[in-house]
C-alpha cells in the first residue's frame, strides 16, 4: 500500500506539472497574440492620426520622433500586456502557496503576510521615481532620433556649412545625458528586488529561528510537527520568490507608463492641429 501511494503522488505530481505547463504556454500565446494585436491597432490608429493633422503640426515637431514613437515606442509600450500577464500568474502561485500556508500554520502565515505592505511601499515608492525619469528618457531618446535623422537627411548642408564639429558636441551631450538617465533608471530597478529579498530573508530568518526556540523548548505544549514547519518554510520561500517577482513586473511596468502617457497625447484633439473634415 505504502508503494502504491507513493507511485500515486508521483503520478499525481507529474499530471499537475503537465497541466500547469500547459495552461501557462496556452496564455503566453494568447497574451503574445493580444500584444501583437495591439502594436498593429496602434500603428495604424497613430498612422491615420498623422494623416488628420496639419501641415503646422509637423513643422513643429522632429520627423524622426514622430517616426520612432509610431514603431519602436509602440513595440516597446506592448510589452505592458506580457507584464501584467506575468504579475497574473505570480498573483496565481502566491495564492496558491499561501493556502497551503495557511493550512500549516495561519499565525505563520499572517507574520508573514505583515511584511507584504512595507515591501510593496517601497515598491511604489521607487516607481514613482522610475516614472519621472523614465520620462525625461523619453524625451531625450526623442531628441536623439530627431537629431539623428535631420543630420543624416541634411548632411550635404552640414558639409556645405562645415557644422560637423557642432553637431558632433550637440549629439555627445544628448547621447551623455541619455546615458545618465538610463544608468539612474536601472539603479532603481536593480535595488527592487535586493531590498525585497533582504527584508523577506530577515523576517524568514526571525521567523525560524522564532519557531525553533519554541519547538525545541515547548515540545509538549504544541502540536507543530517539525516536518509540517520545515514544509512551512519551503512553501514560504516560494511565496517570497513570487512576491518579488511581482515587485519586479511592476518597476517594468513604471517605466512603460510615460511612454504609453506620450502615445495617447496622439489622440488628444485638444493640443494638435487637425485638419476639419479630415
Amino acid at each position: 500500500h505504502i508503494m502504491y501511494l507513493f507511485f500515486g503522488v508521483i503520478l499525481c505530481m507529474l499530471i499537475a506539472v503537465t497541466i500547469k505547463s500547459t495552461l501557462l504556454y496556452a496564455s503566453e500565446l494568447l497574451m503574445s497574440k493580444v500584444s501583437r494585436d495591439a502594436e498593429h491597432l496602434l500603428r495604424a490608429k497613430i498612422f491615420n492620426r498623422y494623416l488628420l493633422f496639419s501641415k503646422a503640426y509637423f513643422d513643429q515637431r522632429k520627423l524622426g520622433a514622430l517616426s520612432d514613437l509610431a514603431i519602436s515606442q509602440v513595440m516597446y509600450s506592448c510589452r505592458i500586456f506580457e507584464f501584467i500577464h506575468s504579475i497574473a500568474h505570480y498573483l496565481f502561485m502566491m495564492t496558491m502557496y499561501l493556502m497551503v500556508m495557511l493550512y500549516f500554520s495561519w499565525k505563520l502565515t499572517m507574520a508573514t503576510c505583515v511584511l507584504i505592505p512595507c515591501i510593496y511601499s517601497i515598491v511604489g515608492f521607487i516607481s514613482k521615481k522610475i516614472n519621472r525619469s523614465s520620462q525625461r528618457k523619453f524625451e531625450i531618446d526623442q531628441a536623439i532620433d530627431a537629431n539623428l535623422y535631420d543630420v543624416l537627411t541634411n548632411m550635404s548642408l552640414i558639409r556645405a556649412y562645415t557644422t560637423e564639429k557642432k553637431e558632433r558636441i550637440q549629439y555627445e551631450a544628448l547621447s551623455e545625458e541619455s546615458r545618465s538617465n538610463l544608468h539612474s533608471i536601472m539603479k532603481k530597478m536593480l535595488f527592487v528586488p535586493h531590498i525585497q529579498e533582504v527584508i523577506l530573508t530577515y523576517a524568514i530568518g526571525l521567523l525560524v529561528a522564532v519557531c525553533t526556540f519554541i519547538y525545541l523548548h515547548n515540545q509538549r505544549s504544541y502540536s507543530l510537527d517539525f516536518a509540517i514547519f520545515a514544509t512551512f518554510f519551503i512553501f514560504l520561500r516560494r511565496f517570497s520568490g513570487s512576491l518579488m517577482a511581482v515587485g519586479s513586473r511592476i518597476t517594468e511596468i513604471a517605466r512603460l507608463t510615460s511612454i504609453i502617457g506620450q502615445i495617447l497625447n496622439i489622440f488628444d484633439d485638444r493640443e494638435e492641429c487637425i485638419i476639419k473634415n479630415g
